[in-house]
């Protein structure tokens, strides 16, 4: 699972009291880029008797510069946003926002749910490029890790009043349209173009393996990318949301693995916010 444990710098405690009051999005404009319709791609494609052209374009999107690091920042959540939960250890659990929902009258992100190491901790973000302005934006709840039974989840909602205006967008870009039913997701074929947004990856792009209880796609993310929004891309540029990054396979460390997002949304009776 694709996330980390920092130490937490003693003076970042102080400013903890930093109240949200602007938006400071870190989306990087990215250009997308046609697939090749050629090599395996395109076996797959014939043997299930479809186009070999993809409807879907991979994308890249890079995370801004943050000391020795990357990582997207803000003083509001949105999706893709670095997160860290305090532990009681002293340091924090580093992971990734992903897409915006609403349930009722309440406005929330989806996270992994193995993010929530501590229950009820402070979750922050950062809004400055220097990691130096901790900005509390609450707790995950809903918390639910589960194989059994099916289908597999791996989430955690952060409610909040506070969000960031792009939160309808992919990298601040890409418009999410809407989320894939579970069973076109099942559909989709090998070297599908499938698209995390990760924290410290930033927005990259690698070719679908399978998708079952399970989307595995060749890993292009880092540790603390987990909760990212997992997604497709139109040639229009519009995102559809498929999944929640879950992490790195425990066999097939090149391997990347997501829950399935329509089944995620329908157990916690919500519906993930649109452009």
């Amino acid at each position: 699972m694709t996330s980390r444990n920092t130490p937490l710098i003693a003076t970042l405690v102080a400013a903890l009291a930093v109240s949200a009051v602007s938006a400071c999005s870190s989306a990087v404009e990215g250009q997308p880029v046609a697939v090749p319709t050629t090599g395996s791609s395109s076996a797959t494609a014939a043997a299930a008797g479809t186009s070999a052209e993809s409807p879907y374009v991979a994308v890249t999107v890079a995370p801004p510069q943050v000391g020795t690091d990357r990582v997207q920042y803000g003083r509001l959540p949105y999706p893709g946003v670095a997160i860290g939960q305090h532990q009681a250890n002293g340091r924090t659990k580093d992971c990734t926002l992903g897409p915006q929902v609403r349930s009722g009258a309440r406005v929330g992100f989806l996270t992994a749910g193995h993010c929530d190491r501590t229950p009820h901790g402070q979750v922050f973000t950062f809004a400055d490029p220097g990691a130096q302005q901790p900005v509390l934006v609450g707790v995950l709840t809903d918390t639910d890790v589960s194989t059994a039974p099916s289908p597999d989840r791996d989430v955690a909602v952060l409610w909040t009043t506070a969000t960031d205006p792009t939160s309808t967008r992919i990298a601040g870009k890409y418009p999410i349209v809407g989320v894939m039913p579970t069973e076109q997701v099942r559909r989709l074929p090998a070297g599908t173009p499938v698209c995390v947004d990760g924290a410290w990856a930033g927005v990259r792009c690698s070719d679908l393996i399978s998708a079952g209880e399970l989307i595995r796609y060749q890993r292009t993310t880092e540790d603390g990318d987990s909760g990212g929004p997992v997604f497709v891309v139109d040639r229009a540029g519009r995102a559809t949301l498929i999944g929640l990054h879950r992490g790195v396979d425990e066999v097939a460390t090149h391997v990347g693995e997501a829950t399935v997002l329509a089944p995620t949304l329908a157990y916690l009776n919500a519906t993930a916010t649109t452009a």
